[in-house]
């Protein structure tokens, strides 16, 4: 080749790889783990002595807003209140903590109360809300005593153990305050995610188990009893059943239509009925009388860190979690020993359990501040000079009996509970612990309301009740009416200086919830431990009484042996807290983790390069020469279903489809691949076009759509002939009929389960209340803007383009508000053939043809997507089918690559063992790659060219097989060996979607506008952003410069849609079941993309995380090198230096 030409094809190569980068999506089914956006910030290396033994929770960073709650669905919801909604911190807890009380029916729920802290960015203050269950006005001291004759369980069991509950008034008060968004709208996920049924988490399944034969089969126990059971098994629910409550649900809408119901109308006189027939005390004047108390937050100050902690004031136990960290922040100047030497780091561990035990000391004072002056003790709790006294009695060589610390009475154990932390984009923060105390709280569910009621009274002291170590029971805690309970539940905010929130923690775990936060926040504060280091270590707890130390889970013996020489009696636990917390990172970033200790029901919040597969996990040591270079992406791992796409906020739309509207694959790809298209406007939208493969699990079937832009009737395959030669790429005459409204449209009519309005509605909202602008898209307006002319037509575009709020070009974390394609979706989502036949169509019809293009009123009236059979291929060695779009899509290429490939599975042993064995799978799937992409060439659109036995061919065993005899392990040839007929064309752009749902239904879709900003054609009347796809076919007399003549069967037709790279795919295993679903954007680089990562798992057995990760290799024939990723890694010297020797001339992406 000419030196001349080299200089072309790399120049075209490297505009290619500006314009679109190739972002593989690929998404399976398995375990549990969460969406990973960013790496962590705290990299050094741990010492032996300082290993944390456990590492088992996922960790999620995130640029503008953060949630950690213990189940995956309501962390949905609270991300699609905050991200789709539009709400803030308080309502996005609110929405969040609701659902958690319905997922997590055993710990939590409106049967209950909270604490709440709620943190305002802007005027820099707290409010604390004490909405716990109260005592009713029949209550009193000696309820329970033995002269009562009451069972000995009546403050635990039954009616006589409920409170009255304030978790409705407090969340509703606390909402009015400082909500955004309408209460109801809060309130209505939780009514669904009831309504149509969710996964039974293993927790909640555990509790069931356990708790199911201890619950009489009597009055008043009978109702939970029965509820407990599965209808569609007789036995009681497992993990992963479906359970639905419907009248629960009944009530939750009573209460998103007014709170107040819960405590003085209809509903009231229901629970005052259920607890009264249940042997309970409670009145209409109980509920009628409560009321959530709205509190100035307990503050103190840590001086070492600059920063201010936000609790509750007793009967929260934000006084004892205060002293704790106070006592510890005198410690700061020993940080840096506490992190490099053995003895500086037993002794962190040391003061800390000390730290705890005068707490706890001084805890057993505390008691509801109401009823109860604690105002001294909870000064000097709160207090520096006070915390200072107590470290000068702390000695680093011994411990000492369990008066030292002064403890006064004895303090009740209490139960339960569940955490939500949430920091919003504002930078406003909720921190709320809820409860019902006990598992299933006082084991009574109410027939008509289907509330689970506390046995909050538990949780007061009983006079005449010593314990074993002799202190009294503690006055302070004695029942009177009205009074709430001592509580070890500490919701905490911390803020720096500035007013910017960096902790935002809690925990559920009973007496060990206090002891948890501190621990983790020690860690986090004094050992510079990230929010997932400090919440996955070893757990340390000590109460004072019994006087010794427990730790979970029982695996460093360093420890144990070390604070043995301190003096410390050291035992294991199974009992565990559970933290959810936040952090802020030094980059400004949020970090948040939930622990691995509660494992939730997980389900498909997924990101950018997001993934699972279906395959055993490889630990095995990664040989040198075997290094993927690089390992940036988030791994994700889900019980039941999964969404993949390269933009979060769509995900969260893909997920809350599925899990709480209970859409199926097609519903929530639907509303997936529309959300992309407005939140990655420059690759994808209403006006460009996709292929879908429709995976059906009960049927076995696959399905292919192709709704890409088609030719108008009036194109011809000499129209840019004598026209500029940038015509088919900008402006009128670049843009192809789109099929994207048709085709999602009848997609979703053929296979989908919710009404089409509920799967457009997400991204109209998204539209109108705004979005930050992502990474990808200020890149690409930044870009655009400056090479932007602001002349018609695309001046359009080039005034969307402008911040108004700055008056310059968006930039990343700009919040961007598009009213004009929200109303176009919204008229979309009322009739979706409105875009080709009524008002719409004639909007469009008059911006293509102002901006010079020549789509008729024909030409979109007479648009049809085709249905097809998929395009079906084996890979017998691994007993899998393929199923994949047929031309003009790539899948025939992918087939032929993998199909290749497959006849070398027998050297995959030697491929992942040995060195020459990996380099000659290097150099096989590359020489695979170039005589696909030889047979490509001779592709087009199937409707319009014969292509029936080549594709035949493509997908046939016989014909790979032939083709791998060519292949030679110790060189590789020219151009002509792998026997090209045509030029192909380069397209561009595209974003890709992959989905599974819990019915094992897969959805594979790739979608595009072509270029960015395609046409750069932006609708003034509708604010569609329309496809430049013309660019995509080839024109006569007009090649790269290449031998090779351009594709005849590539030529523009009416009616005709170009060849493309695109292959969603779908692997599916013998039984039928799911295996990979697959796909990427990036223009030509896309197939060979798809089939790198899909080889390497196949063939390497490699995660899908380590094939995503690796260094991608592409060769698509002319010209005649590799390329490999820009900005990642070089090649491993030794790949370099064996593909040199086989005269490969491996060429980086710049």
């Amino acid at each position: 080749m000419h030196p001349s030409q080299i200089s072309k094809y790399v120049f075209a190569l490297l505009a290619a790889v500006i314009t679109a980068l190739t972002v593989l999506v690929i998404v399976f089914v398995s375990l549990y783990l969460r969406c990973i956006n960013d790496e962590a910030t705290n990299k050094t290396e741990t010492s032996e002595w300082q290993n944390n033994c456990v590492s088992d929770s996922t960790k999620d960073i995130y640029q503008y807003n953060a949630i950690s709650a213990d189940s995956a669905v309501c962390s949905t919801i609270g991300d699609y209140v905050l991200n789709i909604l539009g709400g803030n911190a308080m309502d996005a807890g609110v929405a969040t903590l609701l659902c958690v009380g319905v997922s997590n029916f055993q710990s939590a729920g409106i049967g209950g109360g909270s604490f709440l802290v709620y943190y305002n960015r802007s005027s820099r203050t707290a409010s604390a809300y004490n909405y716990r269950e109260t005592a009713p006005a029949a209550a009193h001291r000696d309820m329970y005593s033995s002269a009562s004759g009451l069972p000995s369980n009546a403050s635990l069991y039954g009616g006589l153990a409920i409170g009255v509950p304030g978790e409705v008034a407090g969340l509703a008060a606390a909402h009015a305050a400082h909500g955004r968004l309408p209460w109801r709208s809060v309130v209505e996920p939780v009514s669904r995610v009831l309504r149509k049924g969710q996964r039974v988490s293993r927790p909640l399944a555990d509790a069931i188990a356990s708790k199911y034969p201890q619950v009489p089969d009597v009055a008043p126990f009978k109702e939970l009893k029965d509820w407990m059971v599965n209808p569609a098994t007789g036995k009681p629910y497992k993990e992963g059943d479906v359970l639905v409550d419907t009248k629960l649900a009944d009530t939750m809408d009573k209460i998103a239509n007014d709170p107040q119901v819960f405590y003085n109308g209809s509903l009231a006189d229901d629970i005052v009925q259920e607890v009264l027939s249940a042997g309970g005390n409670i009145t209409n004047d109980d509920l009628l009388n409560y009321q959530p108390r709205r509190l100035d937050p307990l503050m103190a100050t840590l001086p070492s860190k600059g920063l201010t902690l936000y609790s509750l004031p007793p009967p929260s136990s934000g006084a004892v979690l205060s002293l704790i960290l106070g006592i510890m922040d005198g410690y700061a100047g020993d940080s840096a020993k506490a992190r490099s030497t053995k003895d500086g780091y037993v002794n962190f561990l040391h003061r800390l359990v000390e730290s705890f035990k005068f707490a706890y000391a001084k805890r057993s004072g505390l008691g509801d501040a109401v009823f109860v002056n604690v105002t001294e003790l909870v000064a000097n709790m709160t207090s520096s000079s006070y915390a200072s006294e107590l470290r000068s009695r702390i000695t680093d060589d011994a411990t000492h009996d369990v008066n030292y610390y002064g403890p006064m009475f004895e303090w009740k154990e209490d139960s339960g509970t569940t955490h939500v932390s949430l920091v919003d984009s504002d930078g406003n923060a909720i921190s709320v612990t809820a409860t019902i105390n006990t598992y299933f709280g006082s084991m009574v569910r109410g027939a008509r309301t289907g509330i689970f009621y506390n046995n909050e009274m538990d949780d007061f002291s009983q006079p005449n009740k010593t314990n074993f170590f002799g202190l009294p029971a503690s006055p302070t805690n004695f029942i009177e009416p009205g009074k709430r309970p001592m509580s070890s539940m500490a919701p905490t905010i911390l803020v720096d200086s500035s007013g910017a929130v960096q902790f935002v923690s809690g925990a559920a775990g009973g007496s060990r919830i206090t002891t948890a936060i501190a621990y983790m926040l020690a860690r986090q504060l004094y050992l510079n431990e990230t929010v997932k280091a400090a919440v996955d270590s070893y757990r340390l707890h000590h109460q004072l009484v019994p006087n010794f130390v427990t730790y979970n889970p029982d695996k460093c013996d360093i420890i144990k042996s070390e604070l043995r020489r301190k003096g410390h009696a050291v035992q294991p636990s199974s009992s565990l807290s559970v933290i959810e917390a936040v952090q802020r990172l030094p980059n400004g970033k949020l970090q948040a983790n939930w622990d691995f200790r509660k494992p939730r029901a997980a389900f498909s919040r997924t990101c950018l390069l997001a993934a699972v597969d279906n395959y055993t996990l490889q630990t095995e040591e990664t040989p040198e020469w075997q290094k993927n270079c690089v390992s940036d992406s988030g791994t994700d791992i889900y019980q039941y279903n999964a969404v993949s796409s390269d933009s979060a906020v769509c995900s969260t739309i893909g997920d809350y489809v599925l899990n709480v509207l209970g859409g199926n694959a097609m519903d929530a790809g639907v509303a997936t691949v529309l959300c992309v298209g407005v939140s990655n406007f420059q690759s994808a939208g209403i006006g460009g076009g996709s292929f879908l493969v429709y995976y059906n699990s009960s049927t076995r079937t696959a399905t292919a759509f192709d709704f890409r832009e088609s030719a108008p009737a009036a194109a011809h395959r000499d129209m840019y002939s004598g026209l500029p030669s940038n015509a088919s790429r900008y402006g009128g005459l670049a843009i192809g009929v789109p099929g994207e409204a048709a085709g999602l449209a009848a997609a979703h009519a053929a296979y989908g389960r919710l009404p089409w309005r509920s799967v457009v509605e997400p991204s109209t909202l998204l539209l109108r209340r705004g979005q930050r602008v992502p990474p990808a898209l200020a890149k690409a307006i930044n870009t655009t803007a400056n090479n932007l002319i602001d002349e018609a037509p695309f001046n359009e575009l080039k005034k969307w383009l402008v911040n108004p709020a700055t008056g310059n070009p968006y930039q990343e974390g700009d919040l961007l508000v598009d009213n004009k394609l929200a109303d176009t979706l919204e008229k979309i989502a009322n009739d979706p053939s409105t875009f080709y036949n009524g008002s719409l169509a004639k909007d469009i019809l008059q911006e293509v043809l102002a901006a010079g293009g020549n789509i008729t009123k024909e030409d979109l009236s007479n648009y049809r997507l085709r249905q097809h059979e998929a395009l079906t291929a084996t890979l017998p060695s691994k007993g899998q089918t393929l199923y994949s779009p047929p031309p003009p899509s790539s899948g025939a290429v992918l087939s032929l690559i993998l199909g290749i490939m497959d006849g070398y599975a027998g050297d995959s042993a030697k491929a992942r063992s040995t060195k020459d064995g990996y380099v000659n799978f290097l150099h096989r799937l590359v020489e695979s790659f170039k005589f696909a992409y030889a047979k490509r060439s001779g592709l087009g659109d199937a409707a319009f060219v014969n292509v029936t036995e080549l594709v035949a061919n493509m997908t046939s065993s016989s014909y790979a097989s032939e083709l791998r005899s060519r292949i030679t392990d110790d060189a590789t040839h020219d151009v002509n060996y792998y026997g090209p007929m045509f030029e192909w064309k380069e397209d561009s752009g595209t974003t890709h979607v992959s989905l599974v749902d819990s019915d094992g239904n897969a959805i594979a879709i790739t979608s595009s506008i072509n270029t960015h900003f395609g046409s750069r054609v932006r609708g003034n009347r509708t604010g569609i952003f329309y496809n430049n796809v013309m660019d995509d076919f080839s024109q006569p007399n007009k090649t790269s410069n290449s031998t090779l003549p351009p594709a005849p069967t590539n030529f523009i037709e009416p009616g005709k849609r170009p060849m493309s790279s695109m292959a969603p795919t779908i692997l599916v295993d013998s039984s039928g079941a799911v295996q990979f679903v697959s796909g990427a954007s990036g223009g030509s680089r896309i197939t060979t993309a798809v089939a790198y990562a899909l080889a390497r798992q196949l063939y390497l057995n490699e995660t899908v995380k380590a094939a995503v990760d690796s260094y991608r290799l592409h060769h698509q024939l002319v010209p005649n090198w590799i390329t490999y990723d820009k900005d990642k890694c070089d090649l491993p010297e030794v790949i370099s230096l064996h593909i040199t020797k086989v005269t490969f001339a491996p060429h980086r992406d710049a």
